[in-house]
């Protein structure tokens, strides 16, 4: 092709310049023109090349193609050197070698061809994309996706078009088993269905052969969703199976979620160059069947057994039946003795869940527990690890495809039995101790004798003061059911003959059902215990000595402070506790600590034993009531001595207790005086008149007649110490009263009081004299105190400082009552008239005159204190 180009300097020229294609071109100049004209050769050139995504089939080839005469017409173009190519090979960029020249002008049809074994262009989807060297052309380029292209190149166009060619999504749907069928007639209906498609097909075949079971590749199309289903055909039940797909996509470069997972319907929705292949895999759900196996007999002929599968869940919920249902079945009920009971039907589980296999006794007296129960159990006729568990519950979790069968075999179980050893004490502990063995004995034959590993225990106890010491056997005896068995024990060594000691036997049966198998219990140095199958029975010998402690309480002062106390234990005319500390010491109401007690005193259980006191340190018994009070440990049955009435204090001071073994026992004997006593004090308010001053406490009869207790003070000035304290005689009346006993005072120069307290009642009385009456009572104690004051004293003296005014001038000091000014004082030397004194011939000065007795003056009254001059 030929182009031409022309231009003219003169710029007011009007001639039409030649432009265009062609061969040949016109020009009519004109004056003045100054024209240049180029005329350029350039055919446009075109070539096709192929870019393959996918591919239906691995044969398929492609041709692309340029062609006059639209999409049917003349391919003009080769794949050598003429602008098409042929593909080689599969997915791949294939480029033309060499280009078709064209025609500007001319429209000339893209197309491409397909060859191989079944190849077909509806297959495919193309698109084409094209690009021009010549950027400054106008020619419309193809795009976009379809079977043919149209194009009118240029002048000089350069162009190269690509046809891109991706398979149409397809989908095959696969049917296959995992397991045989549940029925050998279960067939399935398959179905690929979506958009304007719906193909299905329906499985053949028996057990787990498919056959007819494939959806073939089916085109279908991009961007739609497409189902895959399966049906039950026929009876077949699509819940006795579990359904799982699983797919692939051949197309590398695809983005399409495929479904996978459970169930009988899925979707997917493909794309272009999706090569889909699904297969949904049915499994049949797993089958179990719990039999049952007698293999010796039966604990009771009446029993029967009910196999079960139940939910493992927390209500344990019973989902087999003993019908021949092959759907709810599964479980059996036996009828009889020694044999194999097979379950007629099956329980169709489900695959991943937890079942728990068990049973129960549905007839007869029996308990589970008196069976020993093992489990076996095949899968698919294969014998398989038994489920786990013990006694008579196992778990398993079944998976697709099993078919599980267990059997439940159960035999009697032997009894089993123990006896251990407590020991709370020993009476033998100086080496060698006291050592035990249990035995146990079938009739007269021992079966066990202090064994360990055969359910008995032989002590070791090298140690007599920690206690309690206990043996426990590391095995049981199996004993044999209905056997009657003697549960006892003997002595090892140490001195003591087993009988001193008495057992106290406690026992407990872990057998949770069944029938009640009694029991050994309470005291006795010989049990007997007959035992059914499945016991499982533990029993504990305690046979260590009672303790007994026994104390000294006084609730009030002892008659007399030099009163003791000794408590005693005994066995007959046997004292058992240490005399060291058994007697008390103190005062008063007070035993000093440490003594008054037995302590801690062994003795032998179910032996009758005395507690009492005695008299000590010139005590009087009869001068005291009594009482006990004990206490026990926890689950003691042990009666404990009493007084009565309860709480009472009597003339009992002995009683007698019967331990058991293990008692740990706290006695206190209390004493309360009963004598009244009379007790009496002194306290002076001042200094006596008279230095030499002493008084008389005394205690007389009724009239004042006779001095039954007394004593004198002693002391000087303010200090007075001496007591009286005298038993009385309940019923008698007492004088109580006090006497000058020496000086030369008189009571009356004192001012005198007594208080007294009754500590067995806390009543009190006061006076102002010297002696009153007491009529004493049974636990009275009267405690007095006399207390004396002086009475207040004047003596008045008398100082001359200086001088006289005359030398014959006498003073007399005087002391007057001042309501009356009536002279109360004397010069006498008396000391209660007295207190003055009267001045004589004074020689040198100062110089003082004392008087030389003492005015007795009434408290709270006032006087005067003056003076007379009596001569000058």
């Amino acid at each position: 092709d030929s182009q031409i180009s022309c231009t003219n300097t003169n710029g007011s020229s009007g001639t039409l310049l030649p432009s265009g294609s062609g061969t040949s071109f016109s020009l009519t100049p004109q004056l003045d023109d100054v024209i240049s004209c180029t005329i350029s050769n350039g055919n446009p050139r075109i070539r096709v090349n192929k870019d393959v995504t996918s591919v239906w089939n691995g044969t398929d080839r492609f041709t692309t193609q340029i062609r006059t005469g639209g999409a049917g017409g003349t391919v003009v173009s080769n794949t050598t050197t003429g602008g098409g190519t042929l593909t080689t090979g599969g997915v791949g960029s294939y480029v033309a070698g060499g280009y078709y020249l064209a025609k500007s002008g001319t429209t000339y049809t893209i197309t491409e061809a397909i060859s191989g074994a079944g190849s077909n262009l509806a297959n495919y989807s193309s698109s084409i994309s094209c690009s021009n060297a010549n950027t400054a052309s106008g020619t419309l380029l193809p795009s976009g996706t379809g079977a043919s292209f149209n194009i009118t190149p240029q002048f000089n166009d350069d162009i190269t078009c690509t046809v891109t060619n991706i398979t149409h999504p397809r989908i095959a749907f696969n049917k296959a088993l995992s397991t045989a069928r549940a029925v050998d007639t279960n067939q399935f209906l398959m179905r690929l269905q979506g958009g304007a498609t719906n193909v299905s097909t329906t499985t053949t075949g028996t057990g787990s052969t498919v056959t007819n079971g494939t959806i073939a590749a089916t085109q279908v199309v991009a961007g739609t969703n497409y189902t895959l289903s399966e049906t039950a055909s026929g009876t077949t039940i699509l819940a006795n199976y579990n359904a799982r797909i699983s797919c692939t996509n051949n197309y590398g470069a695809s983005v399409t979620t495929l479904p996978s997972g459970a169930g009988t319907s899925f979707n997917v929705t493909p794309q272009l160059g999706d090569d889909i292949s699904c297969t949904l895999t049915n499994g049949r759900e797993p089958r179990l069947r719990l039999n049952k196996t007698i293999s010796v007999g039966l604990v009771d002929s009446a029993d029967q057994f009910t196999t079960q599968i139940r939910l493992n869940n927390a209500a344990k919920t019973i989902v087999s039946t003993t019908t021949s249902d092959s759907f709810t079945g599964g479980a059996v009920t036996t009828t009889g003795g020694v044999g194999t009971y097979t379950a007629t039907g099956i329980y169709m589980a489900t695959a991943g869940t937890v079942y728990n296999l068990t049973e129960d006794i549905t007839a007869g007296t029996s308990g589970r527990s008196q069976y020993d129960t093992t489990i076996s159990c095949t899968n698919n006729g294969v014998a398989m690890g038994a489920p786990s568990g013990s006694g008579q519950n196992f778990t398993i979790t079944p998976a697709t495809g099993d078919n599980i069968i267990c059997t439940l075999t159960n035999s009697p179980k032997s009894p089993r039995l123990t006896l251990n050893k407590r020991i709370s004490g020993v009476i033998d502990n100086v080496t060698p101790v006291d050592t035990f063995r249990t035995q146990i004995y079938d009739g007269v034959t021992l079966v066990s004798n202090g064994s360990a590993a055969n359910g008995t225990v032989l002590t070791t106890n090298t140690s007599a003061t920690v206690f309690p010491q206990t043996y426990n056997a590391t095995s049981a005896y199996t004993a044999t059911a209905n056997t009657t068995y003697t549960l006892t024990e003997a002595i090892v060594t140490g001195s003591t003959p087993i009988a001193n000691y008495s057992s106290f036997i406690d026992c407990v049966n872990t057998r949770s059902d069944g029938p009640f198998t009694v029991l050994p219990t309470g005291a006795g140095q010989s049990f007997n215990v007959t035992l059914k199958h499945g016991d499982n029975i533990t029993c504990t010998l305690d046979n260590g000595p009672a303790q007994i402690t026994l104390r000294k309480v006084l609730i009030n002062n002892r008659t007399a402070d030099t009163n003791q106390f000794t408590v005693e234990i005994r066995s007959g005319t046997t004292v058992l506790n240490s005399a060291v500390s058994s007697t008390t010491a103190g005062q008063g109401d007070v035993i000093t600590p440490g003594s008054g007690t037995t302590g801690v005193t062994y003795v032998a259980g179910g032996g009758t034993y005395n507690l009492r006191e005695i008299a000590s340190g010139g005590t009087t018994m009869t001068n005291y009531e009594t009482r006990i009070d004990c206490t026990k440990n926890a689950g003691s049955g042990t009666s404990l001595p009493t007084t009565s009435p309860l709480d009472a204090f009597t003339t009992t001071q002995s009683w007698s207790i019967t331990p058991a073994t293990g008692d740990i026992i706290d006695c206190e004997i209390k004493n309360k005086r009963t004598a009244p006593r009379i007790r009496i004090a002194k306290v002076l308010g001042g200094v006596r008149y008279n230095n030499a001053d002493q008084f008389s406490l005394q205690v007389r009869d009724a009239a004042n007649t006779a001095t039954l207790s007394s004593v004198n003070t002693t002391g000087t000035g303010s200090s007075v110490s001496g007591s009286v304290n005298y038993s009385a005689t309940i019923g008698t009346t007492y004088t109580i009263r006090e006497v000058m006993a020496a000086g030369t005072s008189a009571l009356s120069d004192y001012i005198n009081s007594y208080s007294c307290t009754n500590n067995a009642t806390g009543a009190v009385t006061t006076g102002s004299t010297t002696s009153f009456t007491f009529t004493a009572a049974k636990y009275d104690d009267l405690e007095c105190t006399f207390t004396n004051t002086p009475r207040p004293r004047i003596k008045v003296n008398k100082t001359v400082n200086v001088s006289l005014v005359d030398s014959a001038d006498r003073f007399t000091t005087q002391i007057r009552r001042t309501s009356d000014n009536v002279l109360l004082s004397t010069t006498a030397v008396d000391a209660t008239t007295g207190g003055g004194v009267t001045t004589g011939a004074i020689a040198t000065f100062p110089s003082t005159a004392t008087a030389s007795g003492t005015y007795q003056a009434v408290a709270g009254t006032s006087v005067t204190l003056t003076e007379a001059i009596t001569a000058g």
